[in-house]
Formats: structure tokens, C-alpha cells, sequence
């Protein structure tokens, strides 16, 4: 059985595919980079002498940076993406189809935006531990003097922002999850048959699709 036409622009179509393979990609980077930093940022623990602890925190500078530019790049293609499924909420379509999709282009750009200001949480760190393993010493002291403080200083402040910025983060694709589920069952609607594929057929069910299941019996 064929999979369900959409009923969109076709010089849409590509940009949404295209976007959707970027933040993808993005995403991988991003966990790569996120495991490079994990795996520095513990031996900083197991640094025989304050010679090879700085040279880590320049490694764990350098990994806060990769990932700031992971961030940045998911925000990017996020932004991208979003507005693409913006334009598809657009075209020929049902009213159904059109108003889930616009749904979820405003929460695919909420995602963009949470990811730009993780991106900025991840160039403090950086800039913090550039600090921390070699800047000037009258800053670099300050700093580590701060770490142990009640308030964590400059670091535990951009820890703490970034802790808030992931909530954030989580908030917004949770978010994004009803956009989804509605564009699904309104896919299915339009198109008035299934797809062929049973998991998204049901998915597409339980968000009120073509013979939406009603999971209470009463």
C-alpha cells in the first residue's frame, strides 16, 4: 500500500526534508561533542599536578566551544525547519492540516530559540575555563577563589543558566509533541486512507486521526 500524498507546495517539501536531515545531523554532532566533554571534564579530578589541570581545562574549554557551536547550529536548523513547516501550513491543504501545522512550526521555532540561548550558556563556560587554565592571574585567581564560594561565582552562575536553559529546553519539545501528533492525525484525515506503516498509522489514530481510537470505553 502506498504511503499518503501530501497535498503541499512541492518546492516545499525538499526544504523540510533538507532541514529535517540538518537538525538531525546537528543533534548527533552535538552528542559526540557532549561525550568528549563528559570524558575531559572527569579527569580534571585525576590531574597529577596543576601544570596537566590546566592543560584539561583548556580541553574542557575547548569542548564547552564545540558544543556552543552545536547549539548554535541546532538553533539555526531549528529556526529553518520551523519556518519551512510554517509555510507548508500554507498551502492546499485542510484547515485541519493547515492549523496543525502551523501549530507546529511555532513550537519547532521555540526549540530554535531555547537552543540559541544554550549556545551562549556553552561560550561562558568556554570563556570561563580558557580562564581557568590559562588567562591573566589576577583573573584566573578570582575565578577559582569563586568556585568554592556559597554562590559558586561566575561559573556557578553560567552552570545554573544552563541547568534553566535545558529545562527550557525539554519544556519546548515536549511542547512541540502535540504539533506533532495533531499534524499526523490530520495528514491521515486528508488523505482519508492509512499509510501502510502500522506504527504510524496508530500514532496518527491516538492524535485524532482517520478512525481516531478513543482509548476510554465508557
Amino acid at each position: 500500500m502506498q504511503s499518503p500524498t501530501l497535498n503541499m507546495a512541492a518546492v516545499e517539501l525538499p526544504a523540510v526534508q533538507r532541514d529535517s536531515l540538518k537538525v538531525d545531523s546537528d543533534l548527533k554532532a552535538s552528542a559526540s561533542d557532549l561525550g568528549s566533554l563528559s570524558s575531559d571534564f572527569i579527569k580534571l579530578d585525576t590531574a597529577p599536578d596543576l601544570e596537566s589541570l590546566k592543560a584539561g581545562e583548556l580541553k574542557v574549554s575547548t569542548d564547552f566551544l564545540k558544543l556552543g557551536t552545536d547549539m548554535t547550529n541546532a538553533g539555526t536548523d531549528f529556526t529553518a525547519l520551523g519556518n519551512d513547516l510554517l509555510a507548508l501550513g500554507t498551502g492546499a491543504n485542510s484547515k485541519e492540516l493547515d492549523s496543525a501545522l502551523k501549530l507546529l512550526g511555532d513550537e519547532v521555532l521555540k526549540i530554535g530559540t531555547v537552543f540559541e540561548a544554550v549556545a551562549l550558556d556553552f561560550h561562558k563556560l568556554s570563556d570561563d575555563f580558557t580562564t581557568l587554565g590559562g588567562g591573566g592571574a589576577s583573573s584566573n585567581t578570582a575565578l577559582a577563589a569563586s568556585i568554592g564560594s556559597s554562590a559558586g561565582g561566575p561559573i556557578g552562575s553560567n552552570f545554573l543558566k544552563l541547568e534553566q536553559d535545558f529545562q527550557l529546553l525539554n519544556q519546548a519539545v515536549a511542547g512541540s509533541v502535540l504539533g506533532a501528533g495533531l499534524t499526523i492525525g490530520a495528514l491521515f484525515e486528508q488523505n482519508g486512507k492509512d499509510s501502510g506503516d502500522h506504527m504510524m498509522d496508530t500514532m496518527g489514530q491516538l492524535a485524532g486521526g482517520l478512525n481516531a481510537v478513543n482509548p476510554r470505553q465508557d
